[in-house]
């Protein structure tokens, strides 16, 4: 997760709607600047920050915080010395008239808008909720995401706890804003009072999304402080949550075999359904404390369970490498083995054909040398199984990786004739007339044969012409014995 500073305006250039995956970056605590200009000159600043929003370096975050202050403080100003009016929405209007607004994410904030909304939320925190879920108001999504940052902070910041709740309880693209902001805030410095209040306030599901917002946006360094404050509320799902959020399986792990927690609460951390998630797809987990995890089919060989996923999370780290030729394969399965050492040792030949097997996700080319080394009826059940489950590989690397395993080759018509149904219902779809062309280009056999009538079961629906002229093709009386149906 990528915390800068706490810039409102950086958040604002280089992220739009992020919230569901809890990337989103967020507001900063509050702008301390003493007021040296009034309104127009902090909206100025923000503008200067926009025109050069490419740079991340030292100097571009140090700009876009002072942009993001200038206009804290102007807000803050405003909101000090402003008396509610009659009619919010009406005011709102107005203000809304001359604001520049913007794309979702790019829109410059108002201090008056902020500061209005702010008042509007103390005094009436429904109407305010009622006002930005309104589907008539065009806009509103705009101006949730450019404001609710300061207004969050400054709900924190006078202990408004029941009013933010209200917001994060309304319309969804407010609600969303509303806690993804709160939850920056709450998130940095673990107000155990605030949260705890916030709990109380919201509904259970609301309090779920909010935690899981929550521990998305509390630093690594404070895993302490938050255990502490899990264990003394019997909050478990914090830990099991941020233990997700920020990849820590051992340290989960390590929670979980804790004699100093209680067995109920280390059960409570066990039993999440999150906790076998991050368990099993973590190598560095050992694996006596995963395979209580694992299916029971998959516990009558747990290391070729393992090998499997292990497979699958090391070999990310190499998928660069790998497509840019600056790796091969041998060299990436060396770093898995490396990755899982106790699974290497108890599953080797498993964990190769894993290995084997998700190359093709990442780098056809080589999956294809690597396979050519393997004894015969293991490189034919490895490259039917990466035909039937690769979907990365160009057509013409399919059919090479296909044609590893010849086709009179005992008990494999079956699965040849699965991959060639797998890669037509994706590439017809994709490729349309120019898969069909490649596919009429292939030499006679088999493989012609079974591509033809694959792609023609592709065209029945949406051209019945071309699937019959497919079909009209095939030579193979098997396959020309399938057709009858039609």
């Amino acid at each position: 997760m990528v915390l800068v500073g706490g810039c409102l305006v950086y958040q604002q250039i280089y992220h739009r709607h992020v919230y569901a995956t809890q990337l989103a970056l967020g507001v900063a605590g509050e702008g301390k600047a003493t007021r040296s200009s009034h309104g127009k000159a902090a909206e100025d600043l923000v503008k200067e920050a926009r025109a050069n929003p490419g740079g991340e370096g030292p100097e571009e975050q140090a700009r876009l915080k002072k942009a993001d202050e200038a206009y804290r403080a102007e807000a803050q100003r405003l909101l000090a010395g402003m008396t509610a009016p009659a009619d919010f929405p009406a005011a709102l209007a107005k203000e809304l008239e001359g604001w520049a607004g913007g794309d979702l994410g790019h829109a410059e904030p108002s201090p008056r808008i902020a500061a209005l909304m702010t008042l509007w939320l103390r005094q009436d925190p429904a109407g305010l909720s009622a006002w930005l879920g309104d589907e008539n108001f065009r806009g509103r999504e705009e101006v949730a995401y450019a404001h609710l940052g300061f207004i969050a902070a400054e709900a924190l910041r006078n202990g408004e706890i029941d009013q933010l709740a209200t917001l994060m309880k309304g319309d969804k693209h407010s609600s969303s804003y509303a806690r993804s902001f709160a939850a920056q805030e709450l998130g940095q410095d673990l107000n155990r009072e605030q949260l705890l209040a916030m709990k109380a306030a919201l509904p259970e599901e609301k309090w779920n999304d909010f935690s899981m917002t929550l521990v998305g946006y509390t630093p690594q360094s404070k895993s302490g402080e938050l255990t502490d404050l899990a264990v003394a509320e019997n909050l478990p799902r914090l830990l099991t949550r941020f233990a997700q959020m920020h990849d820590q399986g051992p340290w989960l792990a390590d929670l979980i075999g804790n004699p100093a927690l209680s067995k109920a609460f280390r059960e409570a951390l066990s039993d999440d359904h999150v906790s076998a998630y991050s368990l099993l797809q973590d190598p560095r987990v050992a694996p006596e404390r995963r395979i209580p995890y694992l299916t029971p089919q998959e516990k009558l060989d747990p290391y070729a369970a393992l090998a499997e996923s292990d497979a699958g999370s090391l070999l990310g780290d190499w998928a660069y490498r790998l497509r840019t030729g600056q790796a091969t394969a041998e060299e990436a399965l060396a770093g898995v083995k490396a990755g899982t050492p106790e699974v290497a040792e108890q599953a080797p030949e498993e964990l190769r054909r894993q290995v084997l097997l998700q190359l093709e996700i990442y780098a056809p080319e080589q999956a294809l040398a690597a396979m050519s080394d393997l004894p015969p009826e293991e490189r034919y059940r490895t490259a039917l199984l990466a035909a039937i489950q690769g979907q990365m590989a160009s057509p013409e690397v399919f059919l090479e990786i296909l044609q590893q395993v010849p086709v009179d080759a005992p008990d494999t018509y079956d699965r040849r004739l699965d991959a060639w149904s797998s890669r037509a219902s994706r590439d017809y779809e994709r490729l349309g007339e120019s898969y069909v062309e490649w596919v009429r280009g292939l030499p006679p056999g088999v493989d012609r044969d079974m591509a033809l009538a694959t792609a023609a079961k592709q065209a029945q629906h949406s051209n019945p012409g071309l699937a019959a002229d497919l079909r009209g093709e095939v030579s193979d009386p098997k396959l020309q014995h399938s057709f009858s149906g039609h």
